[in-house]
């Protein structure tokens, strides 16, 4: 802070020229001198101007700027989203209160971390204060450790007055105890006398003793209870009496005797049902529509207090067994997920679960309406009848038809067994399946080769012999092609192919080279064999390299969807193939001869 200008002369504010280009300056040093001095008199702080959508909190002085009042928090909350200060004033009056003094009345002090003003004014009953805080600070455990740590002055502080008087009180009511325990009977007396002494031996009374041993007095047993029981909060009058209730002996965790005997008639009601429904889901339903009086489940009109198995939830923690009714509920038996798991229940109803067992397979531990809840169905299989089971020699044969299982000695199966299908390639003495046998996924469907080339009319591939092999040669800068004919085998399964395209170059150059492939449905009775119609052309536009050894082969594949890329092209069709050098794009690089050895049509 820099020294005033123009200083006024009380308080030295300073009073600037407004043409000199730092007058701001002083204007700023003005108002930290102002809160300085109003802070040091005891202008308690204020948090700022009062705004819309903010969280305040009890204690918090706020500004309105349109009548310029300032007001304390009363109640902590967040202001509306719109409005004024005074409309949140007029709407929750308790929220805030007018501050007109440097007071603030914020009434019994609080523990724990309340916070606190320069010039609240609080009261404690226990400590018998009236403080005055002098600095902003949170409380802590009791005021007159905040007061040690100078954040309050006591206004007031009684303490040691209502002690002394306090004293003086239990003084002088000890000083008069004998005397009102004879002529009242006040039991307190007894507290005075000597423990170890005996009672009379009139046993209808108890002798009340002093404080130096001697019998200052006697009262009846009935007049000692009557005592006790006058200073009960109990609703009875002597401890002789029958209450009426548990409660009236001021016992809440106990059961009265009604109370077991409806307990034990609602079990005895249950005895049976916990382990039997009528019905039972077979999908997925709506609990709250589904479970109601009218409803058929499972060919079965549900009425009021029907159990229903419900186990095939989407939501799997929403199964369980349920009471019909207005508002379906879970079954009292199973309200709670640790009564699920290893349960047995039967169905008595309904088409296709009548007279069925269903195990909860759950493990317990879980969640009610969490954890997922599961439901297995028990069979017997083949469900044999008496007289046809496997100690019924007579009847072998139908038992092992009850059983569904393969007559043992018997070389040939009758029907339409079924068994699992191995892995392709199992060459093992596993059984195999017509699905195995027939699987063509990922089988080499045909094979072509350089003697088997159809030429085009024009710009077709030359045959070639390359150390023995023959090799069909595609030349650079010209479009040239070559055309295989064959059979597509029984095998295949009608999906996608690949056809893979082995070749490689006259030197060693590891440049890229372009093919594309088609297809050609040759039906008979429909394809005309005047004219080509190949299916879409796909080519490969990416390339592949060379090798930078003479003689070793590269493989480009190319892929065909079914539909126009396969040009419709079944098991047992004949088509034709054609491989095709695309020169002309721009990744086909290599500027030598290619030499095709061999193409192969595989399932993808």
């Amino acid at each position: 802070m820099t020294l005033p200008v123009n200083p006024t002369p009380n308080i030295g504010l300073s009073r600037p020229n407004f043409d000199v280009a730092t007058w701001h300056d002083a204007i700023n040093d003005n108002f930290t001198l102002l809160d300085t001095l109003l802070a040091a008199i005891g202008v308690p702080a204020v948090d700022g101007t009062w705004q819309n959508n903010t969280a305040y909190v009890i204690g918090n002085r706020l500004y309105d700027a349109n009548d310029a009042s300032i007001w304390i928090c009363g109640f902590a909350h967040t202001s509306a989203v719109s409005g004024t200060f005074a409309d949140e004033r007029v709407a929750h009056p308790d929220y805030w209160s007018a501050v007109d003094t440097g007071f603030s009345v914020r009434g019994a002090w609080i523990s724990g971390g309340t916070t606190y003003r320069t010039g609240d004014v609080v009261y404690d009953t226990s400590e018998y204060v009236v403080a005055l805080a002098v600095d902003d600070h949170d409380s802590t455990t009791d005021i007159r450790t905040d007061e040690a740590a100078g954040h309050w002055v006591f206004i007031a502080d009684l303490k040691s007055a209502v002690t002394s008087a306090t004293a003086a009180a239990v003084a002088a009511a000890n000083s008069a105890s004998d005397a009102a325990a004879i002529a009242g009977g006040d039991i307190a007396t007894i507290i005075h006398g000597s423990s170890e002494k005996n009672p009379l031996d009139d046993a209808d009374e108890i002798a009340i003793w002093n404080n130096v041993g001697a019998v200052i007095g006697k009262i009846t047993k009935v007049h000692l209870f009557a005592q006790i029981a006058s200073g009960l909060s109990v609703a009875w009058s002597t401890i002789t009496g029958t209450p009426t209730t548990i409660a009236d002996y001021g016992i809440t965790d106990a059961y009265t005797k009604t109370e077991v005997d409806s307990a034990i008639a609602t079990t005895a009601a249950n005895v049976g049902k916990r382990s039997r429904v009528r019905v039972a889901t077979t999908a997925n339903i709506t609990i709250a529509t589904g479970l109601v009086a009218g409803q058929v489940l499972d060919g079965v009109t549900l009425v009021t207090g029907d159990l229903v198995l419900v186990k095939n939830q989407a939501t799997t923690s929403q199964n369980g067994v349920y009471v019909v009714g207005a508002t379906p509920v879970r079954s009292s038996e199973f309200d709670t997920y640790d009564e699920h798991p290893g349960s047995l229940i039967g169905v008595e109803e309904g088409t296709a679960n009548a007279d069925t067992l269903w195990l909860c397979t759950s493990n317990s531990g879980g969640t009610l309406d969490s954890t997922a809840i599961a439901f297995t169905k028990l069979v017997i299989a083949g469900e044999l009848l008496a007289g046809n089971n496997l100690s019924d020699v007579a009847n072998a044969a139908t038992a092992r038809t009850n059983l569904g299982a393969a007559a043992l000695a018997s070389p040939a199966f009758t029907g339409t067994p079924t068994a699992p299908t191995q892995t392709a390639g199992d060459n093992s003495t596993k059984l195999a399946t017509t699905a195995y046998v027939d699987n063509g996924s990922g089988q080499t469907l045909c094979g072509f080769f350089p003697m088997d080339n159809e030429p085009p009319s024009s710009n077709y591939a030359t045959f070639d012999v390359r150390n023995g092999h023959p090799v069909l040669t595609f030349p650079d800068a010209v479009v040239y092609a070559a055309i295989f004919t064959g059979i597509m085998p029984k095998r295949y399964k009608g999906g996608d192919v690949n056809v893979l395209i082995n070749w490689m170059s006259d030197g060693t150059s590891t440049s890229t080279v372009c093919f594309s492939a088609q297809l050609e449905r040759m039906d008979v009775g429909t394809t005309d064999l005047d004219a080509d119609s190949f299916g879409t052309q796909v080519i490969d536009t990416t390339g592949v390299a060379g090798s930078s050894t003479s003689g070793i082969q590269s493989q480009t594949t190319i892929a065909l969807t079914t539909g126009a890329q396969m040009d419709s092209v079944v098991a047992g069709d004949t088509f034709r193939l054609k491989i095709t050098r695309e020169t002309g794009q721009a990744n086909d690089t290599l500027a030598s001869d290619v030499q095709l050895v061999s193409v192969y049509v595989k399932e993808t």
